[in-house]
């Protein structure tokens, strides 16, 4: 007796008795197909995986209304696959677009935070560490991490967090009180 011949997509998508095996199935039959859809698109493993991921999902959610009178679903999960390309695309595009505009506006330090550091750097006599020690805790953190560290604002912000603008303004802000301090201390 000759095995059973393979199930067309059309008829796992459709079955009610068995839609996790049969789903499965489905998957394992595309997967390949959506990830080399991905990488000739160009997206790096980690995007690939998640728009494989959502082109799965939305062909799960839908699948009742894959019209049956087409056997093969492979054109059908492509372009849910385009679609979410594009979207990812767009949410990409967007993001660097935000973070952009949120660089062009972050503070960033004068030559008074400079000659604050400069300051701060050269101060043998320990005078700014004690200064240093007045500025409310969050000051102190991001100050000692960005200018006694030498660490990026990005990963300061991680630690504390913080967004980088506000990570920015707490160094800006507290620089400036350790100017403003020191300069009454002399």
């Amino acid at each position: 007796m000759p095995p059973p011949a393979p199930r067309s997509d059309a008829e796992l998508l459709h079955d009610t008795l068995d839609p996790v095996e049969t789903f499965a199935a489905f998957y394992r039959r595309h997967v390949d197909a959506i990830l080399r859809l991905c990488a000739a698109r160009g997206v790096d493993a980690d995007t690939a995986a998640d728009v494989t991921s959502d082109t799965f999902l939305a062909a799960l959610i839908h699948r009742a209304t894959y019209d049956a009178t087409y056997p093969d679903a492979r054109l059908w999960l492509v372009s849910i696959a385009a679609r979410k390309l594009i979207d990812r695309h767009r949410q990409t595009a967007g993001d660097r677009h935000r973070r952009d505009a949120l660089l062009a506006t972050a503070p960033r330090p004068t030559d008074r935070d400079r000659d604050a550091y400069a300051a701060l750097a050269d101060d043998t006599g320990g005078r700014a560490l004690d200064v240093l020690g007045d500025l409310p805790q969050s000051q102190q953190d991001a100050i000692r991490q960005r200018v006694l560290d030498d660490r990026r604002y990005a990963d300061i912000a991680a630690d504390l967090g913080l967004s980088e603008q506000a990570t920015r303004q707490q160094v800006s802000r507290g620089l400036a009180r350790l100017r403003s301090q020191l300069g009454r201390q002399r």
